[in-house]
């Protein structure tokens, strides 16, 4: 009779199903429905099961904690895309409104161009490394509106368009380097 060999399912990157849920079970992982586990896990995938692995997991005796479920994990994981859906979608809806406001105050008398200038922000170091990533979306955008306004205004980008194309972090960095004024 052959010796079952011990699998590490944490620091193993490439199982077959039946060899990760085995492992989980030598692991003390409980795992009720075989099945089950085996369609989350391909719909999951291991990888991004990781991290909530790693929470239920004694590193110093290389089990699991006692009443550790793959379906809870399973569950845990669901529960946790849910929640970024959620805040993912809540941010964007703060990332509009942001750049709506900002549009509106270049357009309502201040300079279209006033996020080119360096006097418009505290720190200049910070302006020029902002600038670099900012003219490395332009230059990489697919967007056809940018394209349009590059190659028609001689590389200048009206401000509703290039905020279009800008992250809510390079838009932060820009906001928080802005003097009061």
């Amino acid at each position: 009779m052959k010796e079952k060999k011990e699998v590490n399912t944490i620091n193993n990157n490439y199982l077959n199903l039946d060899v990760l849920l085995s492992g989980l079970q030598q692991e003390d992982m409980i795992v009720n429905d075989k099945e089950q586990s085996k369609k989350d896990i391909n719909r999951i995938e291991h990888q991004r099961l990781k991290p909530f692995l790693y929470m239920f997991y004694d590193r110093n005796i290389k089990r699991y904690k006692p009443d550790t479920d793959i379906s809870n994990i399973v569950k845990l994981y669901d529960a946790d895309m849910e929640l970024s859906d959620l805040i993912f979608s809540e941010i964007t809806k703060i990332e509009i409104s942001v750049k709506a406001k900002l549009i509106d105050a270049c357009q309502a008398g201040l300079d279209s161009q006033i996020l080119f200038y360096p006097d418009t922000f505290v720190n200049k170091e910070h302006f020029w490394q902002t600038q670099a990533v900012i003219s490395k979306e332009i230059a990489t955008s697919k967007n056809p509106v940018i394209k349009h306004y590059f190659n028609k205004n001689n590389g200048d980008i009206p401000i509703w368009a290039l905020l279009d194309i800008l992250s809510f972090g390079t838009l932060s960095k820009l906001i928080n380097n802005m003097k009061a004024d």
